[in-house]
């Protein structure tokens, strides 16, 4: 085996190496009281394609040195395939989400020059300083002109204490290189396009990467950003493991041993399921009665998995406090597993990490005390993957096993962002679910299914039950939509074609297709047509359509 096919074969790993501090650097803090300069603009410039874990972790070491109210992220929204196909924007998106304010992160033509940041500060009291990387050491470190004037940047090591406003200078830091290892390789710009750019990974491979570049996984941000790495790369020079070994099984399930299960042996199955995880956690039996179908579940006559309900009140108080007792944690345990989570997800809630914290534990004890299987790789902070075995309506196993997922959110939002009322033709519940996430997106709203509507830019929730997300749509469309219209994809299809303007229509479906078409599952029938006409400008491949589709002669 080479080391590159090993290097995809083995599970992903990542390891952060922090240099160490510079102690030269003088904190914003320690201005000089008789300086004429009041204020310190720190920019961290770049292409940025795209900003991954690496380039988290240096604006870390620059918030930690400067604050993170002096500084700033700046990009220029040049797109040129394949080393740049991220536009401006798309930049932005992912910089929110690794936690960077908006109005913190700036479009500029030139990074050496950031005009457009500079403009907003008193030019008489403000002082720049420029963050670059190491390969723009000595271009900046020369520090007279042919004609023996001074440059324009200085190092700002050894000038701390004697700076004068950016239209005279500004000041730069070679920032330090922050290595983040994937199974041993190093993290650059070229590693992510080519692991995300590749038409020969799975769907499955592909999202474990895109997390472990990023240090979280966002379902719109890799909707919409993976395509574009995709169209941007000819040819994936990774060799990778055959499909059949890391491919998503039927219903997107983790697990390869796992098949659907016929709608009368779900109940006893559950039942069984249930008595399982009562035996494990005594203390927790009573809520497990609570569990709710979700989705499909029960409503077709065979499912591919098993999707339920559960709250998460179930695991922290209304406190914030994690209900260690009731589930047999131990506290230590809990806080190892905690301060690990903490340290590679920077960007999440301390609710998110304690709830995911749980998570993890609880995992491992159902997987060591009992003959189900949790998926650990794939556990978040919103869901627990579990491999059950089936049991018929005489409660005799049926040696064959179920993927069961748990969708922990709040009860009343789970019912609904699952919910279909319509299960005909080609549809299944996914396809209103998509539907209405594509909905959101186009107003720059993203449609989270374990917690609400959450805004894109400002990262504020704006929907958390049902109620709120009709509003919410009423007010970003002008039109009125009902919660009857949201539970039906074909009503719901069949009202923004007749309703939305023509541009927003085609933005949605646009979307909606992007999105299909890394999922396993057909292009709903009324659909068909347009995704024919638009496979080439979409860029649609139909990798993962089922064998059964119409589509299947339009497979790339």
């Amino acid at each position: 085996m080479d080391k590159l096919t090993e290097f995809l074969i083995k599970p992903f790993l990542i390891d952060v190496v922090t240099p160490q501090t510079h102690s030269n650097l003088t904190d914003s803090n320690h201005l000089n009281k008789e300086s004429k300069i009041k204020k310190l603009v720190v920019v961290f410039s770049g292409r940025f394609q795209p900003p991954s874990l690496h380039h988290k972790k240096v604006y870390d070491w620059i918030v930690e040195k400067f604050g993170k109210d002096n500084v700033y992220v700046a990009s220029s929204n040049i797109i040129k395939s394949p080393e740049s196909p991220l536009s401006f924007s798309d930049k932005k998106l992912i910089w929110t989400q690794h936690g960077v304010p908006s109005d913190k992160i700036v479009e500029v033509k030139n990074p050496y020059n950031p005009e457009e940041i500079k403009s907003k500060f008193d030019p008489n009291t403000t002082a720049l300083i420029s963050i670059f990387g190491e390969k723009d050491r000595d271009r900046l470190s020369q520090r007279t002109k042919k004609n023996g004037e001074l440059s324009y940047f200085l190092p700002y090591s050894g000038n701390e204490n004697k700076l004068v406003a950016y239209p005279k200078h500004g000041y730069f830091v070679i920032a330090p290189h922050m290595s983040v290892l994937i199974s041993g390789r190093e993290l650059s710009g070229t590693l992510v396009r080519k692991l995300l750019g590749s038409k020969k990974l799975s769907e499955n491979a592909k999202k474990k990467s895109f997390e472990k570049i990023f240090g979280w996984y966002d379902e719109y941000i890799y909707h919409l950003i993976v395509p574009k790495f995709e169209t941007s790369t000819n040819e994936m020079v990774i060799p990778v493991l055959s499909e059949s070994k890391i491919q998503l099984n039927e219903g997107g399930n983790v697990f390869d041993d796992t098949t659907s299960i016929s709608k009368e042996n779900i109940d006893p199955t559950l039942e069984i399921f249930i008595s399982e995880l009562s035996k494990i956690f005594p203390n927790k039996s009573k809520s497990f009665l609570s569990f709710e179908k979700l989705g499909s579940v029960g409503k077709k006559a065979e499912s591919g998995d098993i999707d339920l309900a559960y709250s998460s009140k179930e695991f922290i108080d209304e406190k914030g406090n994690p209900k260690l007792k009731e589930w047999n944690i131990n506290e230590s345990d809990f806080k190892l597993t905690y301060d690990k989570i903490r340290s590679r997800a920077k960007t999440a809630t301390d609710d998110q990490s304690r709830l995911r914290s749980m998570l993890d534990l609880i995992g491992s004890s159902i997987t060591k005390k009992s003959k189900l299987e949790v998926s650990l790789k794939s556990t978040t902070s919103m869901e627990l993957h579990i491999k059950a075995p089936q049991f018929g309506i005489d409660k005799k196993p049926l040696n064959k096993n179920v993927q069961i997922d748990l969708n922990i959110g709040d009860m009343g939002w789970l019912k609904f962002s699952y919910y279909s009322n319509t299960y005909k033709d080609n549809v299944k519940g996914l396809h209103r679910t998509q539907l209405l996430l594509s909905i959101f997106n186009t107003k720059g709203k993203m449609f989270k299914h374990n917690s609400g509507v959450i805004d894109k830019i400002t990262r504020n929730v704006e929907a958390s039950n049902p109620e709120e997300a009709v509003n919410l749509l009423n007010k970003l469309y002008g039109v009125t939509f009902t919660t009857d219209i949201l539970h039906d994809y074909f009503k719901l299809h069949d009202f923004i074609k007749t309703h939305l303007s023509k541009e927003d229509y085609n933005t949605t479906i646009d979307s909606y297709l992007k999105i299909l078409d890394s999922t396993r599952a057909d292009i709903p029938i009324d659909l068909q047509k347009y995704w024919i006409q638009n496979q080439t400008r979409l860029g649609l491949t139909g990798k993962f359509l089922p064998d059964n589709s119409s589509l299947t002669p339009y497979k790339k």
